[in-house]
Order: structure tokens, then C-alpha cells, then sequence
């Protein structure tokens, strides 16, 4: 640091992960919530009636979740 080139590459580096995590968590939420807003168009009859189908016993929409991990599985490769 004797010639002022190095200032800020550690700010530099939090900033970075402040970032990756802020992507990170905004993707994930977005994840979720759209299951959510699918699932309740398709109580509402826009999409196919299958969609609205929900387990028998946790009560919480079962195709639209499978579908929504096969997607994310998808956007890993």
C-alpha cells in the first residue's frame, strides 16, 4: 500500500458480496412468490384447473411447486 494502488480493494471485495447476496435473495424470493401468484391465478380459472391442485394434507399447491423446481433445475445447466 506504499503507493496508494490497493485503497479500496477490500471495499471493493465486501461490496462484491453485498451484491451476490442482494441478487441472490431477490432471485430466490422471486422463486417463491410466483408459485404463489400462479397458484392463485389458476384458483381464479386463468390457467388450467390441474394448477390449483393442492396436497391433501399440507394444503399448499403441488404442481405448481414441482413445476417451479424442474425450472430451476433447468436454469442450473
Amino acid at each position: 500500500m506504499a503507493n496508494g494502488t490497493d485503497r479500496g480493494a477490500g471495499l471493493a471485495d465486501v461490496i462484491a458480496v453485498g451484491a451476490l447476496i442482494g441478487i441472490l435473495t431477490v432471485m430466490f424470493t422471486f422463486m417463491l412468490g410466483v408459485t404463489r401468484v400462479w397458484f392463485s391465478m389458476s384458483r381464479d380459472g386463468l390457467p388450467p384447473k390441474w394448477f390449483a391442485k393442492t396436497h391433501p394434507t399440507r394444503h399448499v399447491p403441488q404442481a405448481v411447486g414441482v413445476r417451479g423446481r424442474r425450472g430451476s433445475r433447468g436454469a442450473d445447466r
